[in-house]
């Protein structure tokens, strides 16, 4: 029984084979001999390629359009992608209060007092105002 798919350094049979790892045509003369590369590199005699070869190209006919289809899609999805995460670092930097590390409130009250100061100087306004009507 013949095999389909002969390896780097097994016999062969005369004839033409083509490297699929490397795609180099390799002809074996009269008699047999021995295909060159490694064991793993794969080769197929040249009919049996011939065979094979429009198949592929119609995988490749039907398969390309799709690639592209699904690049446009890719791209389309990483531009909305990083306007959304823009909007939204903008969105949560005006509703999230900024975080300081650098400043330090340590004096208590400091707020308090800056407060009841405000008020006292309402205060005495509203008192002098009182006393300028009347």
């Amino acid at each position: 029984m013949k095999t389909l798919v002969r390896r780097g350094g097994q016999w062969a049979e005369s004839g033409s084979y083509v490297g699929l790892t490397t795609g180099e045509f390799v002809s074996i003369p009269k008699g047999g001999g021995v295909l060159p590369g490694k064991p793993e590199a794969p080769y197929l005699s040249t009919p049996l390629a011939a065979i094979a070869a429009p198949f592929l190209g119609l995988l490749y006919v039907i398969f390309v359009p799709f690639i592209a289809i699904v690049l446009v899609a890719q791209l389309i999805v990483l531009r909305v992608g990083r306007a959304l995460k823009a909007a939204s670092l903008g969105i949560l930097q005006a509703i999230i209060p900024s975080w300081r590390p650098g400043e330090a409130y340590l004096a208590r009250g400091g707020r308090r007092k800056k407060k009841e100061e405000k008020l006292t100087a309402l205060e005495h306004e509203v008192e002098s105002r009182k006393k300028q009507e009347s």
